[in-house]
């Protein structure tokens, strides 16, 4: 494949599976409100198509207030507080821990808690118009 058709396949693949997706995330919601049937108090169920059975299991996404948990964190007290929750240190900003690491003298010392792996790239196309 040329460099070009590469592009322009890879462009047209990246839309078709955002379009894919999307009407997928549609069709899940539809199935998991509409046709599955749940046991009182489950939150997994079963449809029944043609020739396909599903088994939906609904699911719910939770994110904890920090600054409450903080002040909770004191009422409960240390020992009750870290035995339901545990530190997660993450880095307030990307490019101040990569200027820490390299100018700082403990930064080395910083680099070795980090694991760094290869990620997949991020690719955006933009059609070219071609005027006549």
């Amino acid at each position: 494949m040329l460099p070009a058709n590469i592009i322009d396949r890879a462009a047209s693949l990246k839309q078709e599976i955002a379009e894919k997706t999307e009407e997928l995330r549609a069709c899940n919601l539809a199935i998991a409100k509409n046709e599955a049937e749940y046991k009182p108090g489950s939150k997994t169920g079963h449809a029944f198509g043609n020739d396909f059975k599903a088994k939906v299991q609904l699911k719910t996404n939770v994110t904890w207030d920090q600054e409450a948990l903080e002040f909770h964190r004191f009422k409960l007290g240390e020992e009750m507080f870290f035995h339901l929750f545990k530190w997660k240190f993450e880095p307030r900003e990307g490019k101040a821990i990569e200027n820490f690491i390299k100018f700082n003298e403990y930064g080395p010392i910083l680099a070795k808690a980090r694991t760094e792996k290869e990620g997949t790239p991020s690719i955006t196309f933009e059609k070219i118009e071609v005027s006549e």
